[in-house]
């Protein structure tokens, strides 16, 4: 049986922990508006490379002879018009949002890590296609890649609207079809300008909707990736548009429900929740609300 002084040092020892834990996720969290601002400018201050110039990346992957993999780049303006966080000149209030909820998966993902579960692939996801899930999407993608050593991919499998691919000009390049069925994403994969944050695309799929993109094939494209890309965001077809939605929430770590006032109905929210596995559901998103009105536009999920 332990003495008192034991129970006492363990008390101790148990709270110093749980100290030191919060310290580490408020540091974490706590990265201020100025300095996403200041990180901003300075990949702005960087030389541009011409669009497609290939560059080399660490692929994470053990090769029998060194090789050097190399990526090519978007177009520099596209990229300010796809991902606005990026932009010099993108609103304060903008800025703040996107970096509010890269601090808040951020976290999620550390309690996850905690509780021995995994948070690596996001998907964002919506009832319909007004909501401005895509929107999101971009820019939380973008926010994680802001600053850190870790690369953050967005993968285009929304074959319907093609929002992303479509902004970005890159509709008939090879994309997530071409990488399914070759087994290898690497000629798939772009880069967004100095930043760590890539796309793929969803390639030639968009030109022939009919065909579109072999969702059984997903879980094995995300396996692939999950060794390279510390974040995997993935921009789906909305709920209402295509059955394919419901089965990229079940591939999903976790899914992000992007809402709007005025546009989302509750019935629909409801069956959309339905579809996702429970304990899937990490947050919904207000969109197109200002903070001032609500600062509790991120909740977690139930």
């Amino acid at each position: 049986m332990a003495t008192e002084d034991q129970t006492t040092q363990s008390q101790k020892s148990a709270e110093s922990l749980a100290h030191r834990a919060i310290e580490d996720l408020a540091l974490e969290a706590d990265s201020s508006v100025e300095q996403m601002l200041r990180l901003v400018d300075r990949l702005h201050r960087a030389e541009r490379p011409k669009p497609e110039e290939a560059v080399p990346i660490d692929l994470g992957k053990e090769t029998t002879a060194p090789q050097e993999k190399r990526l090519p780049r978007l177009d520099w303006d596209k990229c300010l018009q796809t991902f606005p966080v990026l932009h010099p000149k993108c609103k304060r209030e903008y800025i703040e949002s996107f970096r509010l909820l890269r601090a808040r998966v951020s976290l999620a993902k550390r309690e996850w890590a905690a509780g021995g579960a995994l948070l690596q692939v996001l998907a964002i996801v919506s009832t319909s296609s007004r909501e401005g899930k895509s929107f999101v999407a971009t820019n939380l993608a973008a926010a994680l890649a802001i600053g850190s050593d870790e690369k953050v991919l967005i993968v285009d499998l929304n074959p319907l609207s093609n929002e992303l691919s479509s902004s970005l000009g890159i509709l008939k390049g090879p994309g997530v079809s071409e990488a399914m069925h070759s087994g290898q994403w690497e000629s798939s994969v772009r880069q967004v300008g100095e930043t760590n944050l890539y796309v793929l695309p969803a390639g030639r799929a968009a030109e022939n909707r009919l065909d579109g993109i072999d969702f059984r094939r997903v879980p094995m494209l995300l396996e692939s990736l999950r060794g390279t890309f510390a974040w995997i965001i993935i921009d789906g077809p909305a709920h209402a548009d295509s059955s394919d939605a419901e089965l990229l929430s079940n591939y999903a770590d976790a899914n992000l429900l992007v809402v709007q006032k005025g546009v989302t109905e509750f019935n629909e929210v409801a069956q959309l929740k339905e579809g996702i596995p429970e304990g899937r559901l990490l947050g919904a998103v207000l969109n197109n609300q200002t903070l001032k009105k609500s600062k509790s536009w991120f909740r977690r999920g139930e």
